[in-house]
């Protein structure tokens, strides 16, 4: 199961009343993962759903000779 559909997982299964225990053993993530998606959609943050790609390296940063 994709990071997104685990957060829409749990959103859904709270909804239905699963306990907190019951959900993080269905999708196997540790607790701190857990309780920080769980507050990822009443925080607003729905834009760190969204995978960001990292920065390459800085050109800058290289040594010139």
């Amino acid at each position: 199961m994709e990071r997104n559909n685990k957060i829409a997982f749990i959103q859904i299964k709270l909804v239905e009343g699963w306990s907190d225990i019951d959900i993080r053993r269905a999708i196997e993530v540790p607790r701190s993962t857990y309780f920080y998606w769980k507050g990822m959609p009443q925080k607003g943050q729905y834009a760190a759903l969204v995978r960001r790609q990292k920065p390459g390296p800085n050109p800058h940063s290289q040594w010139i000779l």
